[in-house]
């Protein structure tokens, strides 16, 4: 079982060196990984180099595997680069700097947010706090969608920042919800279409 998992994980990590893998009591995997050498352009003068100055180790938690969360334990190198003198560290296709948790593990994260299921439910079942969930929510950014030639507005009762009722912005023809906005005024309603939309954009509104 342990050598299908690891010829399984090999695949999983392409691109990367599997050094160590082993299960952990807790239904976890423990994964110790590593880029391959290769020569490196320098982000500071953009010449090459080969020239590794250390190592470092960077641990952080990944997203499933086989049904387990896996943790990962990345040796990267730091290159020096003998034209400016400056070193830099490899990039590599798992981890953004200065993170903890893997691009995969918050694909995973932004995943849950599709479905309708409170913070502490996506908390519980990805093994993370609820103010981590809430703070990557609150960084998710949408694209307002273009105003339609007939779109209704509508209210309804709710709690966001201190309004009693919010407001629905929609397409009739296509029933489709194009955007909520957290208060109904007309001088917020004003300051929402102006701010956001151009004067020609609303031109093309009719109804």
């Amino acid at each position: 079982m342990l050598l299908n998992h690891y010829n399984g994980i090999s695949l999983l990590f392409k691109g990367l060196i599997v050094k160590n893998f082993r299960e952990l009591p807790n239904n976890s995997f423990e994964v110790s990984l590593e880029m391959s050498r290769q020569e490196q352009i320098c982000p500071y003068c953009h010449n090459k180099t080969n020239k590794i100055k250390d190592y470092r180790i960077q641990n952080f938690k990944d997203a499933q595997i086989f049904g387990n969360y896996a943790f990962i334990s990345l040796k990267k190198r730091r290159y020096f680069c003998s034209h400016c003198h400056k070193s830099f560290t490899e990039s590599n296709p798992l981890i953004y700097r200065y993170q903890h948790f893997s691009s995969r593990f918050y694909a995973l994260v932004y995943k849950e947010f599709q479905s309708m299921q409170s913070f502490k439910a996506i908390a519980t079942r990805i093994g993370v706090s609820v103010t981590s969930i809430i703070r990557w929510f609150d960084v998710i950014s949408f694209s307002h969608p273009k105003l339609p030639t007939c779109f209704s507005i509508d209210k309804f009762k709710g709690n966001a920042e201190g309004e009693k009722f919010q407001c629905n912005i929609s397409d009739p023809i296509t029933h489709k919800v194009l955007d909520i906005l957290p208060s109904r005024t007309v001088e917020n309603l004003c300051a929402h279409f102006s701010n956001i939309y151009t004067k020609e954009e609303r031109n093309k509104v009719q109804i």
